[in-house]
């Protein structure tokens, strides 16, 4: 198990729920009531199908706020940081190790996974 501090995961029981909304109506209401801290988005999806990749997992960074994907969204809402954890279900808590050494230290981590938890 891994305990990670300041940190809120949203998920929801099915695709669609509105977890994207919360999330960065969330996001912007935590940066503006801390402003000065720094606030990190994380998307975390679970692959059933598997990732072709030799870690089994990927963790890449959100710097583009004019895509339409869920991280952008977050960027947009005002994180800082935006991290997308894609992972097969063998090796997501490998994956979420290393997506933790890509956050600066004292962060404000707002999640969004159906199944990470």
């Amino acid at each position: 198990m891994i305990t990670i501090k300041n940190m809120v995961m949203i998920g929801a029981t099915e695709k669609h729920a509105g977890k994207t909304t919360f999330t960065t109506k969330l996001i912007k209401k935590l940066k503006n009531k801390y402003p000065g801290n720094i606030f990190v988005g994380i998307k975390i999806t679970i692959l059933r199908e598997g990732l072709h990749n030799v870690n089994g997992f990927s963790v890449t960074e959100e710097k583009y706020p004019e895509k339409l994907k869920d991280t952008a969204k977050m960027f947009k809402a005002g994180a800082d940081k935006v991290l997308w954890l894609r992972s097969d279900e063998y090796n997501i808590e490998k994956g979420i190790e290393a997506l933790l050494n890509e956050i600066p230290e004292g962060s404000f981590i707002v999640s969004e996974s159906n199944s990470a938890r």
